[in-house]
C-alpha cells in the first residue's frame, strides 16, 4: 500500500516544467479561437463529430471550478464547454483564459480526497466504513539533489503519511518526467529510490514507453536491486466507483522485477484532474498481495492549467 501511494501523488506532478503553449478552446487546429470552435464542440457534444486527441485537450475548458486557484475542466466534452467558448468569444470570461495559470498541484495548500475501494466495489475508507478518505496536501517545497540532478521537490501529507515527490527532466534526452523519491511513514519505516523511480513522462500521450531501468529500492535499510519498465495507453474512458467519469483517461502501467520480487502498479491519469484511480500489487517468496485495487478521487482542490 505504502508503494502505490507514494506514486499516486507522483502522478499529479506537473509544476517545474515549461510546458508547451496550449490554445484553449481551439479544437479546428487553426490556432486561434473562433465561431468554428464552438460548433465543433457542440457537433462533438451531440455525438455528431469524433472526439479526437486535440478537442479532449483543447476543448475541455468547462465547468471553471475556481478561477483564483486556477482550475477548469471536468474530463468531458459536453455542451458547457461548447457554451463556455462562446462566452470567451463574447468577453465574458476572465481575461486570464481559461483561468489563472498555476502550478498544478504543486502549490502548498493544494489538496486531493481519495476514496478506497476493494476489487468488488465495496469502500474501505470513507462514510460508514470507520477510516477516513485519504488526503493528500501539498507543502514544504525545496530543491533535492539526488544521485547528482537536483529535484523540484515537494513534501505530501496524509494523516498517516509523509511522501516524497519531484517532477524532474531527464538530463539524457530533456523529457518530461515524474520521479518517485521515496517516503517516510508514522510508524518509522523508510523508503528511498537511487536513481528515484520514473512514474509517468509528459506530454501524455499513448504508446510512450521507458525503460528497462535499473534502481536500487531500499526499504527499512534493505536493498533490492529492480529492473522496472513503464507505459501509457490511451486516450479512453473510465467510469470510477465515485460516480465521475472521464472521456479521456491515460493508462500507466509500470513493472518491477527483482531477485524473488515483484510489483505491478496501474494509474489512471486525467488532464486537469490528476490521478483518478490505481492499482498495485507484488510477488514475494511466490505469494501475490494486491494492496487497495480501486483508489477513487473523490474531490480536490488543484490549480490546474499546466498541461502540454
Amino acid at each position: 500500500m505504502k508503494h502505490f501511494i507514494a506514486v499516486a501523488w507522483g502522478l499529479f506532478l506537473t509544476g517545474g516544467m515549461t510546458l508547451a503553449a496550449t490554445v484553449y478552446g481551439d479544437v479546428t487546429g487553426d490556432g486561434q479561437v473562433t465561431p468554428a470552435d464552438v460548433t465543433l464542440l457542440a457537433r462533438v457534444a451531440g455525438g455528431l463529430a469524433p472526439i479526437t486527441d486535440g478537442i479532449r485537450r483543447n476543448g475541455d475548458v468547462a465547468p471553471l471550478n475556481d478561477y483564483e486557484a486556477g482550475s477548469f475542466g471536468d474530463g468531458q466534452i459536453t455542451v458547457l464547454d461548447a457554451i463556455r467558448v462562446a462566452r470567451y468569444l463574447h468577453a465574458l470570461e476572465p481575461p486570464e483564459w481559461p483561468a489563472r495559470p498555476t502550478y498544478f498541484p504543486l502549490e502548498i495548500g493544494n489538496s486531493s480526497t481519495f476514496r478506497a475501494y476493494s476489487s468488488a466495489g465495496t469502500p474501505i475508507t470513507g462514510p460508514g466504513t470507520g477510516n477516513p478518505d485519504i488526503t493528500f496536501t501539498a507543502s514544504s517545497h525545496s530543491p533535492e539533489v539526488v544521485a547528482g540532478i537536483t529535484y523540484d521537490a515537494f513534501t505530501l501529507f496524509s494523516p498517516i503519511e509523509q511522501l516524497r515527490v519531484a517532477p524532474t527532466m531527464d538530463p539524457q534526452n530533456s523529457r518530461r518526467a515524474v520521479a518517485r523519491l521515496g517516503a517516510s511513514y508514522s510508524d518509522g519505516s523508510t523508503e528511498s529510490y537511487s536513481p528515484p523511480e520514473l512514474v509517468l513522462e509528459y506530454p501524455v500521450q499513448n504508446g510512450i514507453q521507458w525503460g528497462p531501468d535499473a534502481m536500487r529500492a531500499t526499504f527499512d535499510g534493505v536493498g533490492i536491486d529492480l529492473t522496472y519498465t513503464g507505459r501509457t495507453e490511451g486516450p479512453m474512458s473510465v467510469n470510477l466507483p465515485t460516480g465521475l467519469a472521464f472521456d479521456n483517461a491515460y493508462k500507466i502501467t509500470v513493472s518491477g522485477v527483482g531477485t524473488g520480487y515483484s510489483y505491478t502498479a496501474v494509474y489512471w491519469h486525467v488532464a486537469f484532474v490528476g490521478l483518478v484511480m490505481t492499482g498495485f500489487s507484488e510477488t514475494q517468496g511466490g505469494t501475490t498481495t494486491s494492496f487497495m485495487p480501486e483508489l477513487a478521487l473523490v474531490s480536490a482542490n488543484n490549480h490546474c492549467v499546466l498541461y502540454p
